[in-house]
Protein backbone atom coordinates (compact mmCIF):
# COMPACT_ATOMS: atom_id res chain seq x y z
CA UNK A 1 0.00 0.00 0.00
CA UNK A 2 2.87 2.15 0.56
CA UNK A 3 4.39 1.94 -2.70
CA UNK A 4 0.84 3.12 -4.14
CA UNK A 5 0.77 6.05 -2.70
CA UNK A 6 4.21 7.81 -2.79
CA UNK A 7 6.49 8.85 -5.58
CA UNK A 8 9.05 6.45 -7.33
CA UNK A 9 11.62 8.16 -5.99
CA UNK A 10 10.77 7.50 -2.32
CA UNK A 11 9.09 3.65 -3.18
CA UNK A 12 13.07 3.08 -4.67
CA UNK A 13 14.54 4.42 -1.39
CA UNK A 14 11.49 2.31 1.00
CA UNK A 15 12.49 -0.48 -1.50
CA UNK A 16 16.13 -0.59 -0.41
CA UNK A 17 15.07 0.34 3.65
CA UNK A 18 12.73 -3.18 2.63
CA UNK A 19 15.50 -4.95 1.43
CA UNK A 20 18.32 -4.18 5.10
CA UNK A 21 15.90 -6.07 6.61
CA UNK A 22 14.34 -8.91 4.57
CA UNK A 23 15.90 -11.94 3.02
CA UNK A 24 14.19 -11.80 -0.80
CA UNK A 25 16.70 -11.29 -9.53
CA UNK A 26 16.65 -14.13 -10.63
CA UNK A 27 20.80 -13.78 -11.63
CA UNK A 28 23.58 -12.53 -9.91
CA UNK A 29 24.79 -9.21 -11.08
CA UNK A 30 27.91 -9.42 -9.56
CA UNK A 31 29.78 -12.78 -9.98
CA UNK A 32 33.51 -14.13 -9.85
CA UNK A 33 36.33 -11.65 -10.89
CA UNK A 34 36.45 -11.75 -14.71
CA UNK A 35 33.18 -13.35 -15.19
CA UNK A 36 31.02 -12.39 -18.13
CA UNK A 37 27.57 -12.80 -17.73
CA UNK A 38 24.67 -12.66 -20.64
CA UNK A 39 21.05 -12.44 -20.08
CA UNK A 40 17.77 -11.92 -21.58
CA UNK A 41 14.38 -11.69 -20.60
CA UNK A 42 11.61 -11.53 -23.17
CA UNK A 43 7.75 -12.08 -23.93
CA UNK A 44 5.25 -10.80 -26.41
CA UNK A 45 5.07 -7.35 -25.04
CA UNK A 46 8.84 -6.07 -24.15
CA UNK A 47 12.15 -7.64 -23.87
CA UNK A 48 15.25 -6.83 -21.51
CA UNK A 49 19.13 -7.99 -22.26
CA UNK A 50 22.02 -7.21 -20.26
CA UNK A 51 25.89 -7.98 -20.28
CA UNK A 52 27.47 -7.80 -17.29
CA UNK A 53 31.25 -7.75 -16.50
CA UNK A 54 32.35 -8.60 -13.02
CA UNK A 55 35.84 -6.28 -12.17
CA UNK A 56 36.23 -7.09 -8.93
CA UNK A 57 34.18 -9.49 -6.53
CA UNK A 58 32.00 -7.29 -5.15
CA UNK A 59 31.70 -5.00 -8.32
CA UNK A 60 30.39 -5.23 -12.00
CA UNK A 61 29.83 -3.09 -14.59
CA UNK A 62 26.73 -4.01 -17.01
CA UNK A 63 25.22 -2.97 -20.35
CA UNK A 64 21.46 -3.02 -20.89
CA UNK A 65 18.94 -2.74 -23.35
CA UNK A 66 15.08 -2.50 -22.92
CA UNK A 67 12.17 -2.20 -25.29
CA UNK A 68 8.38 -2.02 -24.61
CA UNK A 69 7.02 -2.78 -28.10
CA UNK A 70 2.94 -1.57 -26.73
CA UNK A 71 0.75 1.72 -26.57
CA UNK A 72 -1.41 -0.53 -24.11
CA UNK A 73 -0.04 -0.87 -21.15
CA UNK A 74 2.82 1.54 -21.15
CA UNK A 75 3.67 3.91 -18.53
CA UNK A 76 4.07 6.34 -20.70
CA UNK A 77 1.20 5.87 -23.37
CA UNK A 78 3.49 4.78 -26.00
CA UNK A 79 6.40 2.38 -27.03
CA UNK A 80 9.89 2.84 -25.86
CA UNK A 81 13.38 1.58 -25.32
CA UNK A 82 15.91 2.39 -23.03
CA UNK A 83 19.50 2.29 -23.61
CA UNK A 84 22.03 2.39 -20.30
CA UNK A 85 24.93 1.41 -18.67
CA UNK A 86 24.94 0.95 -14.46
CA UNK A 87 27.49 -0.03 -12.03
CA UNK A 88 26.72 -3.17 -9.88
CA UNK A 89 27.54 -3.61 -5.95
CA UNK A 90 27.50 -6.64 -3.86
CA UNK A 91 26.37 -5.02 -0.93
CA UNK A 92 26.53 -8.10 1.54
CA UNK A 93 26.47 -12.11 1.08
CA UNK A 94 25.96 -14.51 3.30
CA UNK A 95 27.41 -17.87 3.26
CA UNK A 96 26.11 -20.97 5.37
CA UNK A 97 26.11 -24.94 4.96
CA UNK A 98 24.40 -25.26 1.72
CA UNK A 99 23.12 -21.79 1.14
CA UNK A 100 23.83 -18.85 0.11
CA UNK A 101 22.32 -15.18 0.35
CA UNK A 102 22.90 -11.75 -1.40
CA UNK A 103 21.56 -8.13 -1.07
CA UNK A 104 23.03 -6.20 -4.28
CA UNK A 105 22.36 -2.30 -5.32
CA UNK A 106 23.12 -0.28 -8.11
CA UNK A 107 22.85 2.58 -10.44
CA UNK A 108 23.22 3.94 -13.91
CA UNK A 109 22.66 5.97 -16.78
CA UNK A 110 21.71 6.24 -20.48
CA UNK A 111 19.03 6.93 -23.26
CA UNK A 112 15.11 6.76 -23.29
CA UNK A 113 14.43 6.38 -26.58
CA UNK A 114 10.67 7.03 -27.20
CA UNK A 115 8.40 5.50 -30.08
CA UNK A 116 7.54 9.09 -30.86
CA UNK A 117 9.30 12.16 -29.40
CA UNK A 118 12.92 13.06 -29.09
CA UNK A 119 15.46 10.80 -26.97
CA UNK A 120 16.45 11.81 -22.87
CA UNK A 121 18.53 11.32 -20.99
CA UNK A 122 17.44 8.45 -18.19
CA UNK A 123 18.88 7.91 -14.63
CA UNK A 124 18.40 4.34 -13.48
CA UNK A 125 18.69 2.55 -10.49
CA UNK A 126 18.33 -1.28 -8.77
CA UNK A 127 18.16 -3.27 -5.60
CA UNK A 128 17.68 -6.92 -5.50
CA UNK A 129 18.43 -9.81 -3.23
CA UNK A 130 18.13 -13.49 -2.79
CA UNK A 131 18.56 -16.81 -0.87
CA UNK A 132 18.78 -20.21 -2.31
CA UNK A 133 20.03 -23.51 -1.75
CA UNK A 134 20.42 -26.75 -3.24
CA UNK A 135 16.88 -27.02 -2.81
CA UNK A 136 14.95 -23.82 -2.26
CA UNK A 137 15.48 -20.43 -3.72
CA UNK A 138 13.63 -16.89 -2.96
CA UNK A 139 14.42 -13.86 -4.56
CA UNK A 140 13.24 -10.21 -5.45
CA UNK A 141 14.02 -6.83 -7.01
CA UNK A 142 13.32 -3.27 -7.52
CA UNK A 143 14.11 -1.93 -10.88
CA UNK A 144 13.87 2.24 -11.38
CA UNK A 145 13.76 4.66 -14.70
CA UNK A 146 13.89 8.14 -14.78
CA UNK A 147 13.50 9.91 -17.78
CA UNK A 148 14.32 13.53 -17.56
CA UNK A 149 10.74 14.60 -18.89
CA UNK A 150 8.99 11.84 -19.26
CA UNK A 151 7.22 9.37 -16.21
CA UNK A 152 8.89 7.24 -14.24
CA UNK A 153 9.21 3.63 -14.95
CA UNK A 154 9.91 0.96 -12.22
CA UNK A 155 9.24 -3.12 -12.03
CA UNK A 156 9.09 -4.91 -8.78
CA UNK A 157 9.34 -8.37 -8.93
CA UNK A 158 9.42 -11.26 -6.36
CA UNK A 159 10.46 -15.06 -7.11
CA UNK A 160 10.05 -18.14 -5.00
CA UNK A 161 11.17 -21.81 -6.22
CA UNK A 162 11.78 -25.47 -5.40
CA UNK A 163 13.77 -28.05 -7.03
CA UNK A 164 12.19 -31.29 -7.37
CA UNK A 165 15.20 -33.02 -7.40
CA UNK A 166 18.87 -32.49 -6.65
CA UNK A 167 21.90 -33.37 -8.82
CA UNK A 168 25.84 -32.31 -9.35
CA UNK A 169 26.85 -30.27 -11.81
CA UNK A 170 27.58 -32.47 -14.58
CA UNK A 171 23.67 -33.37 -14.66
CA UNK A 172 20.43 -31.30 -16.36
CA UNK A 173 18.95 -29.37 -13.20
CA UNK A 174 15.39 -28.46 -12.93
CA UNK A 175 13.89 -25.49 -11.10
CA UNK A 176 9.85 -25.15 -10.35
CA UNK A 177 9.83 -21.19 -10.21
CA UNK A 178 6.94 -19.00 -9.45
CA UNK A 179 7.23 -15.26 -10.55
CA UNK A 180 5.22 -12.20 -9.31
CA UNK A 181 6.56 -9.11 -11.73
CA UNK A 182 4.73 -5.38 -11.62
CA UNK A 183 5.80 -2.51 -14.21
CA UNK A 184 4.38 0.77 -12.14
CA UNK A 185 0.50 0.39 -11.00
CA UNK A 186 0.10 -1.80 -13.69
CA UNK A 187 -1.87 -4.95 -13.40
CA UNK A 188 0.89 -7.83 -12.03
CA UNK A 189 2.10 -10.53 -13.91
CA UNK A 190 2.04 -14.24 -12.19
CA UNK A 191 4.29 -16.53 -14.26
CA UNK A 192 5.15 -20.64 -13.34
CA UNK A 193 8.43 -21.26 -14.97
CA UNK A 194 10.62 -24.03 -15.42
CA UNK A 195 13.91 -22.93 -14.94
CA UNK A 196 16.64 -25.59 -16.68
CA UNK A 197 20.47 -25.59 -15.64
CA UNK A 198 23.58 -27.21 -16.91
CA UNK A 199 26.79 -25.90 -15.78
CA UNK A 200 27.44 -22.45 -16.85
CA UNK A 201 24.12 -21.74 -19.18
CA UNK A 202 20.56 -21.56 -17.48
CA UNK A 203 17.25 -20.86 -19.53
CA UNK A 204 13.07 -20.66 -18.27
CA UNK A 205 9.81 -21.23 -20.62
CA UNK A 206 6.95 -20.24 -18.55
CA UNK A 207 3.36 -18.85 -19.36
CA UNK A 208 1.58 -16.25 -17.38
CA UNK A 209 -1.27 -16.99 -16.13
CA UNK A 210 -3.16 -14.32 -18.98
CA UNK A 211 -1.71 -16.59 -21.44
CA UNK A 212 1.85 -14.52 -22.65
CA UNK A 213 4.58 -17.26 -22.99
CA UNK A 214 8.04 -15.88 -21.87
CA UNK A 215 11.27 -17.07 -22.02
CA UNK A 216 14.58 -16.13 -19.63
CA UNK A 217 18.14 -16.83 -20.53
CA UNK A 218 21.62 -16.54 -18.84
CA UNK A 219 24.90 -17.66 -20.11
CA UNK A 220 27.99 -17.03 -17.83
CA UNK A 221 31.51 -17.16 -19.40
Amino acid sequence: MILMETTPVQRFLIFIGLALFSSFSWSHPVIFKGGLELQGETQERDSMYSVTYTVHPRWAISAHHYDFRESLGSPVGKPFEVASAQVNVLVKRWLNHGSQGNIYAGLGAGSFIPQVGSSEFLSRGFVSMDWESTKYYVAGSYLLYLPDQSGAVDFKKLRAGFAPYILDQEGLNSWFIMEWRQMNRERAEVTPFLRFFHQSVLFELGSSLDGFFKFNFMIHY
